[in-house]
């Protein structure tokens, strides 16, 4: 994540007529997925959507999964394009049907296994959604980065800051062959304008 961290240093916001440049894909962290539901949404609420059974579900095999972003530049500030997490060892994933659609209002998206991320937020605040929410309110969330509740090593909640801000946009299914190894989410397509 340190390459992907100096990357997102430079987030001067683009002027406009500013065309993106791929700069590809970079990792991000590894997920360990034990349950096999992957949550999807917006991190700053990842507490009450879990807790409430909200959010973006997605079912897959139960394993470790590499999560990247794709940077674009555009003039001096570089964005997050794309999140994907897929079954580690997958060489060239493809692009299947979209699952569903994913939100935010916080500028960021996050993903996690919900089933062990759910235990780690319960474990720190039972069910009081308004400590939940504090502890969302107060956090230090950067441009990328993990969501640990409690300890260094627990759960991890991956997210992003979503392209260029708030707004919703399909969570794609990631195939190799015909089995689901993951899902990609785009926030901003190549040759885009600002």
């Amino acid at each position: 994540m340190n390459e992907l961290t100096q990357l997102l240093a430079d987030d001067e916001w683009p002027e406009e007529g500013t065309t993106g440049r791929d700069l590809g894909w970079f990792d991000l962290a590894e997920l360990d997925l034990q349950s096999g539901t992957l949550w999807v949404g917006d991190p700053a609420f990842s507490w009450a959507e879990l807790a409430g059974g909200d959010g973006i579900r997605i079912t897959l095999e139960p394993g470790r999964y590499a999560v990247s972003a794709f940077v674009m530049a555009f003039g001096d500030g570089n964005f997050i394009a794309r999140l994907r997490v897929c079954w580690a060892g997958t060489t060239k994933p493809t692009l299947g049907g979209e699952l569903a659609e994913a939100g935010t209002d916080s500028a960021a998206v996050g993903v996690c296994d919900a089933d062990q991320m759910l235990v780690a937020y319960r474990a720190e605040f039972d069910d009081d959604r308004n400590a939940g929410a504090l502890f969302l309110e107060t956090f230090d969330f950067q441009r990328a980065g993990l969501l640990r509740v409690a300890s260094e090593t627990g759960p991890a909640l991956v997210y992003v800051q979503s392209g260029f801000g708030d707004g919703a946009g399909p969570v794609i299914e990631l195939l190799d062959g015909q089995r689901r190894v993951g899902v990609e989410l785009p926030f901003i397509e190549t040759g885009t304008t600002r």
